[in-house]
């Protein structure tokens, strides 16, 4: 009878499984950490927006920039920005602003009229179009609210990077948010003067990083001494403000421009009328004195209102 072969077993040594171990290691964590490193890369690249120009966020006093400059303006908002056209101070065809619009909504809402299109489009369809040298945005009195605080800011973030994206070459430049007066803040304590100079010291935090400018616009409304808004510039409802609000604010932003830096200026100035040909939008323009007393005259008469 003929003998079986026996088979020969063969025996791993702890080598073998050691270096199996680490090549098995090695394809599962080589991927992984290549589409980590990857997605990190694009987050760090998206949005693409542009840096702040100068060493500082917030806006210093400077010589008057200009009838020039402040022709280059879209005003983006809500009431109290959409009173600059009201009370004839800024043609209408600069101001995408609504009554009781927030930041959030602003967004998404297509309400805006812009001469050439079919139909209404968004702010940020608006600008895209419009193509202005220096977009200065108003919100937050609407949101603060009812939104919370970490929505505020994030929806705020959104809007910016909307706007860089939607217009690369425009300077983005956020205002403050109005004081109100005492008796308003004691009445709307979800709006107080005390929470609103929180939310601008973050706002100021959120332009250096989203790489916009702040201008502090807040400082010269507030009564001195206090948080609150002046006397002077409020309207009878404590939220809303008057004419002489208005002449100084705009005197402020004219003194504290956004201006290109030394070495981009001329090219800035070439493109500028080419820019500013493009700012169009619904509405008629009342630049008259006798407007601006007649438009004083029905803000007077309206009823106070908790939304700008």
């Amino acid at each position: 009878m003929a003998r079986r072969k026996r088979r020969r077993r063969y025996r791993f040594k702890p080598r073998f499984f050691i270096i199996m171990g680490l090549l098995l290691l090695t394809a599962v964590c080589v991927p992984v950490l290549l589409f980590r490193s990857c997605g990190e890369e694009k987050a760090d690249k998206a949005p693409d927006r542009p840096k702040t120009p100068r060493n500082e966020v917030s806006l210093s006093a400077s010589p008057a920039a200009g009838e020039d400059y402040m022709n280059s303006i879209l005003y983006i908002g809500d009431s109290r920005t959409l009173g600059l056209a009201q009370y004839g101070y800024v043609p209408s065809r600069q101001v995408l602003a609504e009554e009781g619009l927030d930041h959030k909504t602003a967004r998404t809402k297509a309400f805006l009229q812009i001469e050439g299109a079919s139909e209404a489009l968004t702010i940020k369809e608006a600008v895209s179009k419009l193509k202005a040298k220096v977009l200065l945005v108003s919100f937050g009195i609407n949101g603060i609210s009812y939104l919370s605080e970490e929505e505020f800011f994030e929806e705020y973030r959104g809007l910016i990077d909307d706007l860089h994206a939607a217009s690369p070459q425009s300077t983005v430049v956020v205002q403050s948010i109005y004081p109100v007066t005492a008796k308003y803040a004691v009445d709307h304590p979800d709006s107080s003067n005390d929470k609103i100079a929180r939310y601008n010291k973050k706002l100021t935090e959120l332009c250096n990083d989203r790489g916009c400018y702040y201008l502090n616009t807040a400082d010269k409304l507030r009564t001195p001494g206090d948080d609150s808004l002046d006397a002077k510039y409020a309207e009878p409802d404590g939220l809303h403000i008057n004419t002489a609000a208005y002449e100084d604010i705009l005197l402020y932003i004219e003194e504290h421009p956004a201006l290109p830096d030394a070495e981009d200026s001329s090219s800035e100035e070439d493109n500028s009328s080419s820019k500013d040909d493009n700012l169009s939008s619904s509405g008629k323009d009342s630049s008259s004195d006798a407007e601006k007393d007649k438009d004083k005259d029905e803000e007077d008469s309206s009823t106070s209102s908790s939304e700008a």
